[in-house]
């Protein structure tokens, strides 16, 4: 099914993958670790000027919490497609996506046509 795919551009692209896996893991630990400093720290309200700023603070950092935990599901996801044999084809049109939008978002799950069709 990958045949517009070679074994090393295949192989390159699993690095991709797995060396953003690694990655996002780290900031997922980083900021559920941020997360839970700032509501368990004894000097988390001298650390700040008024509860706004943790309130604000605090909000932005679930945010970057929950857009790395769906970045971590789309990348697991991509590594399962590799070892399935479906990777690099599109979900929507089963057509092969290209090399080069695969370079450019290795976790894409479809063509570039049809990801501008759906806006």
């Amino acid at each position: 099914m990958v045949n517009h795919l070679t074994d090393n551009e295949i192989d390159d692209l699993r690095q991709k993958l797995q060396k953003n896996l690694d990655r996002t893991r780290e900031n997922i630990e980083r900021l559920s670790g941020r997360l839970s400093e700032d509501t368990t720290d004894p000097n988390y309200n001298q650390n700040y000027g008024d509860t706004g700023m943790r309130t604000q603070d605090a909000e932005r950092v679930a945010e970057l919490l929950e857009h790395e935990k769906i970045f971590l599901t789309e990348l697991e996801q991509a590594i399962s497609r590799i070892e399935n044999g479906t990777y690099g084809i599109c979900e929507v049109s089963g057509q092969p996506i290209s090399k080069k939008r695969l370079s450019a978002k290795p976790t894409a799950t479809t063509t570039i046509e049809v990801a501008k069709k759906e806006g």
